[in-house]
């Protein structure tokens, strides 16, 4: 597969799991909190292309299991911190979500390297 081909195929699947993750924004816009809605779609976001990432992964009952708890991780955070309703461009969100991302990928990697030792799995 050449670059290109995987740039396409990686910016479409990006297209897809933002479409897939903006309803959350709007279920919050609904109820009148657009700042929480805005943090839970990027959240959602986040949480889509970990799964997306590592659905290699999607037969291991680990698997599941770190995807539930950062899952609920993450809606004590959106639910627990004051969001302001401050309309932040991408870039100011970046330094905030890609670390976000990195510890969620992290975590199913680390869960993933602790159950194939345990298993016997290469």
């Amino acid at each position: 597969m050449s670059l290109a081909t995987f740039t396409k195929a990686f910016r479409r699947m990006a297209l897809l799991l933002a479409l897939c993750s903006s309803p959350v924004f709007f279920l919050f816009l609904y109820f009148g909190d657009p700042a929480r809605g805005r943090a839970a779609a990027i959240s959602a976001f986040l949480l889509l292309t970990t799964i997306w990432l590592r659905w290699d992964l999607r037969n291991r009952l680990a698997f599941w299991g770190i995807i539930v708890c950062l899952v609920v991780a993450h809606a004590v955070l959106i639910d627990r911190i004051h969001w302001s309703n401050t309309d932040y461009p991408g870039v100011v969100l970046l330094p905030i979500a890609l670390p976000d991302f990195v510890l969620m990928y992290w975590a199913v990697k680390i869960v993933d390297m602790l159950y194939s030792r345990r298993s016997g799995v290469s």
